[in-house]
């Protein structure tokens, strides 16, 4: 849920962003009141606020509201539309983009936004100095950032790149920053964004609170939204709080206007005038497990597949979701363009009996320690994990279903912030990861060779097919022929059963009709541009 569509990989540990207001309980939508304050309480809490440094959710939604990008995706038709470029020529070969930009833009510090400021936020995100994460993978395929006049700015390729404007230009990761602003605050910078958006950090307080004040400069939202002035209310506070009862409790008294909640709490707010409703299926997968290919037991393949058909994902789904989501067959999910809707049927059930008989196939017999060994060869796992809402029974229900065919498995909980960057790292024997996203090329992200050593490949896979496909898919302009594509990369992983699939939720978010104006977009995007 964030400002507007973020069309690109956030890796998630819960899909529920919850948004408040400050007053009393809620009234019905017949009553006015004054807004001055809107709260998001958040589950997880940002790795860092520098858009360059980041591969967390959380940080991608706060920057929504802090930035903008060249480009922006419509929430409701899903096109790209103009955000900081007005325009834009792309060549017929498909490599050079030339981007017409906004006039009378100000950074929240005051310093200009121009055609330099766009190019030193690419070239900095591009910078292997800056260690960056879904930054600079989304930037890859760029060969050469120019800057052709004051508001004038040419980027060139180095090859096709299919989705280089609904996914990589429009995320928030690549908001416009302000050079001056990280020039002199080094460091400090990743507490401290500056950027072009409605709202600008004003207090950030880490694992606690963040609070984002209004910009009163702010006058070229996008298109798509009635106001393109500043926001009609003053704040918006972030408060980290992981205790789902917390929140639902907080919807009840009305110290929360809005919140993101599991389905197991929505009874409360059914058939009642003072709440609304909207539920909507996750863009992207709520959940997969991540098999470390370093592990020399997890490089065999029928332990992958036993894997896989251990796993009981209708009794994830009851345990986690409480029943509201799908389970998962294939690395794409339905939400996103390429799925293969034949998925269901090649991809992996819950089949126990077969997940032995596969592990004594490949030479795992029980021994004494109660999980299968092979020689020097233990099926002894660590299973990264982040304990938040659903994950937790879900790492719980995976762990027996594991235990059941003779895989033991340690649960390791930490925050989602630790468990990106020690997954990144490969630490893991097997880890718990989602993500959402609204285009096929985040296995390229997840699953390419070049995402190794510092990218997101936590699997730590590598296969000169998989990478041709992957590419491939990338690169293809012809949507028909893209889809195929992805047909093919489906199979692909299943067959090499690189991940386990587990499940795609269903988010509910609960809102007050105290706040006129608020929105939710397909994908449980909360508008609040428009908030009167």
């Amino acid at each position: 849920m964030r400002k507007s569509m973020i069309p690109l990989l956030v890796i998630v540990s819960s899909t529920s962003l919850m948004l408040s207001a400050c007053g009393g309980p809620p009234t019905s939508s017949s009553s006015t009141s004054s807004v001055k304050t809107i709260t998001i309480a958040e589950p997880d809490t940002p790795d860092t606020l520098d858009p360059q440094k980041t591969g967390a959710a959380v940080t991608a939604t706060i920057l929504s509201y802090v930035g903008n990008t060249l480009v922006t995706v419509n929430p409701w038709t899903k096109q790209v539309v103009p955000d900081l470029a007005t325009r834009w020529t792309i060549s017929s070969n498909g490599l050079v983009y030339t981007f017409s930009l906004r006039h009378g833009v100000t950074f929240q510090n005051g310093a200009p936004f121009n055609a330099q400021a766009m190019a030193f936020t690419l070239d900095r995100a591009m910078n292997p100095a800056t260690h960056g994460n879904i930054a600079a993978a989304l930037l890859k395929p760029v060969k050469s950032v120019k800057v052709l006049g004051p508001y004038t700015l040419q980027i060139t390729l180095s090859h096709p790149y299919a989705p280089f404007l609904s996914v990589a230009l429009s995320h928030p990761d690549l908001m416009a920053i302000s050079p001056t602003a990280v020039k002199k605050e080094g460091a400090n910078f990743a507490d401290k964004p500056i950027g072009t958006g409605p709202l600008e950090v004003s207090q950030y307080v880490p694992g606690k609170s963040l609070t984002l004040v209004r910009n009163p400069h702010y006058h070229w939202a996008p298109r798509f939204f009635s106001n393109h002035g500043p926001v009609k209310f003053q704040k918006l506070v972030f408060d980290f709080l992981p205790t789902t009862s917390t929140v639902v409790d907080g919807l009840k008294t009305g110290e929360i206007s809005v919140a993101g909640i599991p389905y197991q709490q929505i009874r409360p707010f059914q058939n009642n005038a003072n709440y609304h409703i909207q539920s909507s299926l996750r863009e992207g997968l709520g959940m997969f497990l991540v098999m470390n290919f370093n592990n020399p037991a997890l490089k065999i393949l029928d332990v992958r597949k036993a894997i896989n058909e251990a796993i009981n994902r209708h009794e994830v789904i009851k345990l986690a979701l409480d029943g509201a989501g799908q389970p998962a067959y294939s690395p794409l999910p339905s939400t996103i363009f390429g799925y293969d809707s034949n998925a269901p049927k090649f991809g992996y059930h819950y089949h126990p009996n077969q997940a032995k008989a596969l592990l004594r196939s490949a030479g795992f017999h029980m021994g004494p320690h109660g999980y299968r060994v092979k020689g020097n060869l233990g099926l002894n796992f660590s299973l990264y994990n982040s304990p938040i809402p659903g994950w937790s029974s879900a790492a719980q229900v995976i762990q027996q279903n594991l235990k059941a065919v003779g895989i033991q498995t340690t649960i390791h909980n930490m925050d989602i912030g630790t468990l990106i960057t020690d997954m990144e790292k490969g630490q893991q024997n097997l880890g718990i990861m989602g993500y959402t996203y609204t285009d096929p090329d985040v296995l390229y992200l997840f699953f390419d060779s070049n995402e190794l050593h510092g990218g997101l490949n936590m699997s730590q896979y590598s296969s000169p097919t998989l990478d041709r496909l992957l590419t491939a898919g990338r690169e293809a302009t012809n949507p028909v022929n893209r889809a195929k594509i992805y047909h093919q990369v489906q199979r692909y992983m299943v067959q090499q059963a690189v991940i386990a699939p587990i499940y795609n939720e269903v988010n509910y978010t609960v809102f007050s009709s105290k706040i006129h104006g608020l929105q939710v977009a397909p994908g449980s995007i909360i508008e609040v541009q428009d908030v009167k």
